[in-house]
C-alpha cells in the first residue's frame, strides 16, 4: 500500500525533528498558496493541523498566504478552527 503522506526534509530539519520530535514549537511560519478548489483536498489536513497540532503550541505563528490560502489561515484564528474550516467549505460550495 502506498503511503498517504510523504514528507521531505532537509538535513537541518531532519536533525531538529529527530532530536525534538514532531512538535508544533518547531514551526514559526505557515504558508498557504492559492489553488482554487484544490483546497478541498487540503481542508482535512487543515482540520488536523488547526484543531489539534498547532493548538498545542504557545509560540506565535506567522501565516503567509494568497487567495484561498489566506482564507484557510483566517479559520486558524477562530475560536474553533475545525468548525471554521467546515463553514468555509460550505460557503465556498454554496
Amino acid at each position: 500500500m502506498a503511503k498517504a503522506l510523504s514528507i521531505y526534509l532537509g538535513r537541518e530539519a531532519a536533525r531538529e525533528i529527530g532530536t525534538h520530535g514532531w512538535t508544533p514549537e518547531l514551526f514559526g511560519t505557515l504558508l498557504g498558496a492559492s489553488g482554487g478548489p484544490k483546497w478541498f483536498v487540503l481542508r482535512y489536513l487543515d482540520e488536523v493541523l488547526f484543531a489539534d497540532f498547532l493548538q498545542r503550541s504557545d509560540r506565535p505563528l506567522t501565516t503567509l498566504g494568497s487567495s484561498i490560502g489566506t482564507w484557510r489561515h483566517a479559520c486558524l484564528a477562530m475560536p474553533e478552527p475545525a468548525t471554521a474550516i467546515a463553514r468555509l467549505e460550505r460557503g465556498y460550495l454554496y
